[in-house]
């Protein structure tokens, strides 16, 4: 059984069309579930920025998990299968990003005579302003 979850572990988390397309199909699956208020809070943007280390940790788990079992059975491997894909489907929703503003454009130019906020002034070097004094 221990072999068999390995494997469909290892198929979907490869680079075949069929891997990537149940990959996308469970993204999808996810974003139309969402659906509701954006993950703008703490949360949200907390675990939208570690996610990785929260993958890692949660595979990590499950894998403690079966180490210290005593006698591990099929069950037993299965329900910490499911148990590790609910934490990360649980994660991934959580990781959501939050809405794009549809009213401010994100690759749209700064409005003419407002400079950017990463826009810096103009370094003039070698002329003097009438408030330096010349020695």
């Amino acid at each position: 059984m221990l072999a068999l979850v390995v494997a469909l572990g290892a198929f979907l988390a490869g680079s075949s069309p069929t891997a990537i397309g149940v990959r996308h199909w469970a993204k999808n699956l996810l974003g139309r579930i969402r659906g509701g208020p954006s993950a703008n809070g703490p949360v949200g943007i907390w675990v939208h920025a570690h996610v990785r280390g929260l993958r890692i940790g949660a595979v990590a788990l499950a894998a403690l998990l079966f180490v210290f079992l005593p006698q591990p059975t099929g069950v037993a491997i299965l329900l910490i299968a499911a148990g590790l894909l609910l934490v990360l489907a649980v994660i991934e929703f959580l990781a959501r990003p939050g809405p794009i503003n549809p009213s401010t454009p994100v690759d749209a130019p700064p409005e003419a005579g407002h400079a950017s906020a990463e826009e810096s002034p103009p370094v003039v070097v070698g002329e003097v302003t009438a408030s330096q004094s010349l020695t």
